[in-house]
């Protein structure tokens, strides 16, 4: 007999005493097949090797990709043939496109043979089926719905700090802003949420239209190179951005921006966020799409990376992604939001269930690392992964962190790399009581929100007190 501990507690005693055990990380290390986000699909099966910008992919694929990527446009299913966190931005997107996404051992492999052949995967949370899809399958599965047009409210010109904002706010603001200042007026306990403030659609807006450079993007939409291949498009949407980063920049919005950095946020280390209309429609999360600038401390690099949070807006794969959701590419805005930025002794993401169980109420599943939380956020390896469940009050370990490098503020602005403190078999990021801590503060923020939507909560540690920098909703499927 072997015994599986539940729980830290369980993990030290056992140790103590010498009982043959084995650890949760042990087995999910060793797992062939786990489910990311359970579902059904019909869709062509398309085996990459390399992702690179000749591999054009379809909406109506599922893709078996050995390596998870940093971004992928939507997609009818994913399966990657190495495991990956749960909390990562591919798998918060697949939630959102409400797609199955799972990891099957040596997948690329497995299924070679089928390679383009048409397939139905239904995914379920301990095994999956993949079958020839039918001639009613084929009928009923490529229907296209209506164009989106995200809601932007372009009237609203003054820069307004997060407390001054609430949730109806990120009509004008963008929602990263606006749920910033939903949860300070909520008076949240345990955690601090640092300052800032926004630059609302307009200026956005207004800067395009001032450079002539709505005329460009609206010809290249027009462009059947542009629109068909692409290498192309990505090489064009890459000079796209080059032109807005050398736009001239409106002279009283750059005195308004400097003034509140000084002024309201004291000249302290800045990161500079993006938030476009297009995040966080029903059933599409905007997740990953779109740049922020890190650790910014001079005026010069706080308006250049505005200019960069605008021209993200243009990432190749966002574009991609509002393609494949019918999202109208005429009718997207992007604000920026300057936040005091935190140098984070620890940090990760936490979502506020189980994603594996949802009959698991109130469970809290957090992914965490040394340094920096844009390791966890960017797909760079395993992080720690921890689940809370309140009924038993335990902390379970699902893996323990495979980081073997951590950023921390370089001084001279932007993140770098050091080593990872962390590190090491066996080594735990959080301790139980800081797992706890964050579970609270994660029930606390969904509370804030009404309670009825799921959170997905960016965080960071630093001098034992908990940072919160983002909250969204977690796009789950209905």
């Amino acid at each position: 007999m072997i015994f599986k501990p539940n729980s830290i507690r369980q993990e030290d005693l056992t140790a103590r005493l010498g009982i043959p055990r084995i650890l949760q990380d042990e087995l999910n290390r060793n797992q062939a097949y786990l489910a990311l986000n359970t579902g059904t699909a019909v869709g062509r099966l398309h085996i990459i090797e390399k992702l690179d910008d000749t591999v054009e992919i379809g909406d109506n694929e599922i893709l078996v990709l050995r390596d998870l990527p940093l971004s992928l446009p939507p997609v009818r299913g994913i399966i990657v043939a190495k495991p990956s966190s749960p909390l990562s931005h591919i798998n918060i997107l697949a939630k959102g496109w409400n797609i199955p996404n799972i990891y099957i051992k040596d997948a690329d492999k497995l299924f070679k043979e089928y390679n383009t052949f048409v397939f139905k995967l239904e995914a379920n949370l301990t095994d999956y089926k993949l079958d020839r899809a039918t001639a009613d399958d084929l009928r009923t599965s490529f229907k296209s719905p209506d164009e989106q047009i995200p809601p932007a409210d372009l009237k609203v010109t003054d820069l307004r700090g997060i407390r001054q904002m609430r949730k109806k706010d990120s009509i004008a603001y963008g929602s990263k802003a606006a749920n910033l200042g939903e949860m300070l007026h909520s008076r949240l306990v345990g955690v601090t949420i640092p300052d800032g403030f926004s630059i609302p659609y307009y200026w956005y807006d207004k800067f395009m239209r001032d450079n002539g450079l709505d005329k460009v993007i609206e010809g290249l939409m027009d462009d059947n190179d542009f629109v068909h291949n692409p290498r192309v498009r990505r090489e064009r949407l890459e000079a796209f951005r080059a032109s807005i980063q050398k736009g001239r920049f409106d002279d009283s919005l750059r005195q308004d921006v400097i003034a509140r950095w000084k002024t309201q946020l004291g000249a302290k280390p800045v990161f500079v966020r993006s938030s476009s209309n297009s995040e966080d429609l029903p059933n599409f999360s905007g997740a990953g799409l779109y740049s922020s600038v890190p650790n910014v401390i001079n005026e010069d690099r706080l308006i250049e990376a505005v200019k960069k949070v605008w021209a993200s807006l243009w990432n190749f794969q966002g574009y991609e992604a509002r393609v494949r959701n019918y999202v109208s590419q005429s009718d997207v805005y992007m604000s920026a939001l300057v936040q005091v930025g935190v140098d984070m002794e620890k940090g990760g993401v936490m979502i506020t269930k189980d994603p594996f169980d949802d009959r698991s109420r109130n469970s809290v599943y957090i992914s965490a690392v040394c340094g920096h939380n844009s390791k966890v956020v960017d797909n760079v390896g395993i992080p720690e992964q921890i689940l809370f469940n309140p009924k038993s009050n335990s902390v379970v370990v699902m893996t323990l962190s495979q980081q073997e490098n951590a950023l921390e503020f370089d001084q001279n602005g932007d993140l770098k790399e050091t080593a990872d403190k962390c590190a090491g078999a066996k080594k735990r990021v959080l301790t139980d009581l800081e797992a706890r801590s964050l579970a609270r503060a994660a029930i606390n923020i969904r509370t804030a929100f009404g309670g009825k939507k799921e959170q997905d909560i960016e965080w960071g540690i630093l001098n034992r007190r908990i940072y919160i920098v983002q909250a969204r909703p977690y796009i789950d499927k209905k």
